[in-house]
């Protein structure tokens, strides 16, 4: 930890205050002597007072804005991640309701299928009714096609 605060720590020349923001007369507190303390530190990664790019942000500001972005997408995915396999681990709709489901679609189209049965059972029944053929089928094997009767 040697070293730490002088390296978080960014300086400021108290000089450098613009009179319109520095306090007033009966604000400074009495332990302030402004003859002894120039500079006063805050938290941040500037160049001093005296460099070429004074007050600007360092490299190390950068590197350590660029860490913090990496580390939010990194966690943003990883979050992501975790998540869709949650999801494909827990099945929307429980085994029992996909089985009901299931038994329901077949029972309609049995039901579907009975009708159009009967249906058609109906349909010619009524055109033999109606109709009467004279023709007599005289196919007697089974290989026949019905058609062929008709």
């Amino acid at each position: 930890m040697s070293g730490y605060i002088n390296n978080s720590l960014s300086v400021y020349d108290i000089s450098q205050i613009p009179l319109l923001s520095t306090p007033e007369e009966g604000a400074i507190p009495a332990w302030f002597n402004s003859s002894f303390i120039t500079t006063c530190r805050y938290r941040d990664y500037r160049y001093p007072p005296g460099h070429q790019r004074q007050y600007s942000h360092t490299m190390q500001f950068w590197h350590i804005l660029a860490a913090k972005l990496a580390f939010i997408i990194i966690m943003e995915h990883v979050v992501f991640v975790v998540k869709f396999f949650v999801a494909w681990l827990i099945p929307d709709v429980p085994s029992e309701v996909k089985a009901r489901i299931k038994r329901e679609r077949y029972l309609i189209q049995e039901y579907l299928h009975n009708y159009e049965v009967e249906k058609l059972k109906i349909q010619l029944s009524q055109s033999f009714i109606i109709e009467p053929k004279p023709e007599v089928c005289t196919a007697t094997d089974k290989h026949d096609v019905l058609s062929e009767c008709l």
